[in-house]
């Protein structure tokens, strides 16, 4: 987003007088909208989930497709318990 690329370049400017200081960025990042920090704002999410919802497709997002087919069958997932997990 231009608003982020603008803050980065004030960061990396070689003159230290022109870098933002830990209170400029605080106040800047504070008064930043989701538009200003996200490239790909969705304009209209809550009809995005509302479809999501109705198709089922959310599911997927939210669980692993093993998980997220049985739900969407309307079959019972039963938990499973794991000794050792890894979370990326």
């Amino acid at each position: 987003p231009k608003r982020m690329g603008e803050i980065m370049k004030k960061c990396w400017s070689s003159d230290p007088q022109f870098r933002p200081d830990a209170k400029d960025l605080d106040m800047i990042y504070g008064e930043m909208t989701a538009t200003d920090a996200e490239p790909l704002v969705d304009a209209n999410p809550t009809a995005r989930i509302r479809t999501e919802v109705a198709t089922g497709d959310m599911l997927y997002k939210v669980f692993p497709k093993a998980v997220a087919d049985k739900l969407k069958a309307g079959q019972k997932v039963e938990p499973e318990t794991h000794n050792n997990v890894t979370i990326f």
